[in-house]
């Protein structure tokens, strides 16, 4: 077996052990290469950090990490690990993490995290080996949006035009949910005004029904209402991934409005 970065391996073949890695797995997700490839490059997946283990010409397992600076450190994401079928029991999850560890240390990278689903305990067990320990606990939704609210006052903007101090604490979302990842993707900035005052706010993908961010200035029932009314006149389908488990307004709201928790994971992090 022979380890290497995935800098000059062309997309078509991480994707082609990507999908042969996670069949049978515990979301189903299409097999459309070119979103994976999108969603990766709005996370800031590096090529050149990542890890691919080959045996022979085959591309038998990868590790795709994503390298930002967050709140003021320089870290890194793991934002799909996958092994093949054939080749699980090698301990190949760590030993691609220990053939990353010197890249991540010499380009100052300070600090790694993940997500992994919670039934797969077998991932959890591996990514302990490494080091990880579970940080925090994520729940995921999906499904037909159904609020009563009254509408109030939408405006919409490209989620490159917003400034950071518009929106809430960054801190409370995922790595991919961040302003820092979905600025650089096909995102919209809502804000919900109630006579003339701003009350809430949230980013969405229009064309996916991906809501991303979703924070009340003022938990109050109405406002939250118009929330929704204003998300439901977007997409009446939507999916939200990784709301924190402490947030319980938000999860509470989430289940009323119609949505099934599809899924829940942890993310887990160490340092470099």
């Amino acid at each position: 077996m022979k380890f290497k970065t995935l800098v000059d391996v062309p997309f078509e073949i991480v994707a082609k052990c990507f999908f042969k890695s996670f069949e049978n797995y515990y979301v189903q997700f299409t097999k459309n290469a070119r979103l994976f490839e999108e969603r990766w490059r709005v996370a800031k997946v590096r090529y050149d950090f990542s890890v691919g283990v080959f045996e022979g010409e085959e591309l038998i397992a990868f590790m795709l990490l994503a390298i930002d600076e967050r709140d003021g450190v320089l870290s890194a994401f793991n934002a799909a690990t996958g092994v093949l079928p054939a080749y699980r029991g090698n301990s190949l999850v760590k030993k691609m993490f220990d053939f990353a560890l010197p890249v991540l240390r010499s380009n100052r990278v300070k600090h790694c995290s993940l997500e992994v689903i919670q039934e797969n305990e077998n991932a959890v067990r591996a990514y302990e080996k490494c080091g990880f320990k579970v940080a925090r606990n994520y729940h995921c939704f999906g499904g037909k949006f159904q609020c009563e609210g009254s509408i109030g006052q939408v405006e919409e903007a490209s989620v490159v035009s917003i400034h950071k101090d518009e929106l809430a604490d960054q801190s409370i979302y995922s790595w991919e949910n961040r302003i820092e990842s979905i600025i650089n993707g096909p995102f919209h900035f809502f804000t919900v005004m109630n006579n003339d005052k701003k009350e809430s706010l949230f980013i969405i993908n229009k064309s996916t029904g991906y809501l991303a961010q979703f924070d009340v200035l003022f938990d109050k029932p109405d406002v939250w209402g118009r929330l929704g009314a204003a998300i439901q006149s977007v997409s009446t389908q939507i999916k939200v991934n990784n709301v924190v488990g402490t947030l319980e307004r938000k999860l509470e709201w989430l289940k009323a409005s119609g949505l099934q928790n599809t899924i829940n994971q942890y993310q887990m992090e160490r340092l470099v």
